[in-house]
């Protein structure tokens, strides 16, 4: 409570150096930990949200992107968010050990779930919007019946004992398969269905920070702490091809909902774009280093449009990227004035 607020600069800019628009956050100061950790865009276009380690999760619309909302109700980092298919929830994962789940439109918090202990890191919303997938530190990843609040799943979320899972959770297209990335270095696909394991992916020895399906399920991608990203074939677990360039561990992968270019984050301070090949076999062009941040970049999502993308770093920083630009030179950062 004796913690100054800080009214600290939070802004999104075009790649092509045009100043999108700026606002001031306010932040609890916790030292060095305040950052902008996570970044969701609506289904429906409506909305940004984005929370980092001031515990609270803001909502962002208009053409001015303008606060419309504050959720408030975790007491730890929020690190994770995840949109209902219909826009009207969203899901948060917190270092509190906790998920929520909030009705956008009024902002109440409508059920709490709990991560067994630990901190919760990755929430991830099955297609049909009924179950709710997370993951974090503890030893189990959980998917909870949304509509009644009961617990359908229970998975191991390591293999590894004594290795802190720090787990990352995402659903098959279809819905059919829980992909969960572990800190012990494996992706593994749970079915939905009879709940048996399907295959467990070798990924990488230091271990498995974000995944991500293609929208048409046909390839999944482990961003890894050895800086490089796998992209697999989850129907044969075939590791089709690596993906290299960041200089630090891919903390968050995102592919477009197109399907035409995938994403990534680094704690090198940079994002990173790719093509995807038009044929199986082909080799992904990286197409652009976006290298605007000045400190890690945690998290990162496509518009529904595909057109925009937004990232989101240690930095206390969110920016958003046009992909239609043809400059693209990095945004302009403006220092804003802090309030007394």
């Amino acid at each position: 409570m004796g913690a100054p607020l800080l009214m600290l600069g939070l802004f999104l800019l075009l790649t092509r150096g045009q100043e999108l628009w700026a606002q001031r956050v306010p932040e609890t100061h916790k030292g060095d930990l305040i950052g902008v950790y996570a970044v969701a865009y609506a289904p429906d276009g409506q909305s940004l949200a984005t929370a980092g380690f001031d515990t609270t999760i803001a909502l962002w619309q208009g053409q001015d992107h303008s606060i419309v909302r504050r959720l408030v109700g975790h007491t730890a980092a929020v690190t994770g968010l995840a949109y209902s298919p219909d826009s009207t929830h969203l899901a948060s994962a917190s270092w509190d050990g906790s998920a929520r789940l909030w009705n956008v439109q009024s902002g109440a918090c409508e059920s709490v779930f709990s991560g067994e202990g630990g901190r919760v890191k990755s929430v991830a919303f099955s297609p049909d919007g009924r179950w709710l997938a997370m993951g974090g530190s503890a030893s189990h990843v959980q998917v909870w019946d949304i509509r009644s609040g009961a617990l359908r799943r229970r998975w191991p979320a390591t293999q590894r004992a004594g290795v802190e899972a720090r787990a990352s959770v995402a659903f098959s297209p279809d819905g059919q398969v829980l992909a969960v990335g572990s800190h012990d270095g494996t992706v593994a696909l749970w079915d939905m269905r009879d709940g048996h394991l399907r295959r467990r992916l070798q990924s990488c020895p230091q271990g498995v920070i974000a995944i991500a399906f293609s929208p048409d399920g046909s390839v999944l991608a482990s961003g890894n702490w050895d800086n490089r990203i796998v992209l697999w074939n989850p129907r044969s677990g075939q590791r089709l091809q690596t993906l290299s360039g960041p200089t630090g561990a891919v903390t968050c992968v995102a592919f477009s909902p197109d399907g035409r270019r995938l994403a990534a984050g680094s704690r090198d301070h940079e994002a990173r774009l790719w093509l995807v090949a038009s044929r199986p076999g082909q080799p992904w062009p990286q197409e652009r280093v976006l290298n605007g941040h000045t400190n890690e970049v945690w998290g990162l999502s496509f518009a529904p449009d595909s057109r925009t993308l937004a990232t989101t770093s240690l930095d206390k920083s969110v920016k958003l990227w046009s992909l239609n630009a043809l400059d693209w030179s990095a945004p302009d950062n403006l220092a804003l004035p802090q309030l007394p």
